[in-house]
């Protein structure tokens, strides 16, 4: 640069600042589109939450429905059991209609000692498990605590 003229070295230092403008340029360019990058990733970000939020929402409001389904079917099962189960706990007073006779012999058939009740679930308790069983009627209280239902007859 020594050997230079003053209009060759104003010449050079004037391409350097040119070189240096478009390159700060070019960043300022650079920075304003990360800048609308972030924007729109905020906007993204904050759309994703709103969604969340929603399907959360919808996830207990199916919860409750499922909820609220669920103790339906336990009152209706329960009600539709009810005259069964009421039958099955009284039980007769020795010597009356109790299946012994004056002699105190039994006067029950053996199909009627072997009474058994149809029961069913909807869904098997363990894949693969029974969905349908006759059950003695004196079981019956416990089949339905473990959510079994009496079956229609006929």
């Amino acid at each position: 640069m020594a050997n230079l003229t003053k209009e060759q070295r104003a010449a050079r230092q004037a391409e350097e600042l040119q070189k240096q403008q478009a390159e700060q340029q070019q960043l300022e360019q650079q920075r304003t589109e990360l800048d609308q990058l972030r924007q729109e990733l905020e906007q993204q970000q904050q759309q994703l939450i709103l969604q969340q939020e929603q399907l959360a929402q919808a996830q207990q409001k199916l919860d409750l429905e499922r909820q609220q389904l669920a103790d339906e079917r336990q009152k209706f099962d329960a009600e539709r059991n009810q005259p069964l189960l009421a039958a099955s706990l009284v039980k007769p007073e020795p010597g009356e209609g109790d299946g012994t006779g004056a002699d105190g012999e039994s006067t029950f058939t053996p199909a009627e000692i072997a009474a058994t009740v149809s029961m069913v679930r909807h869904y098997p308790e363990f894949p693969g498990g029974p969905t349908e069983a006759r059950v003695h009627s004196d079981n019956v209280r416990k089949w339905i605590e473990h959510g079994w239902l009496v079956a229609d007859e006929g």
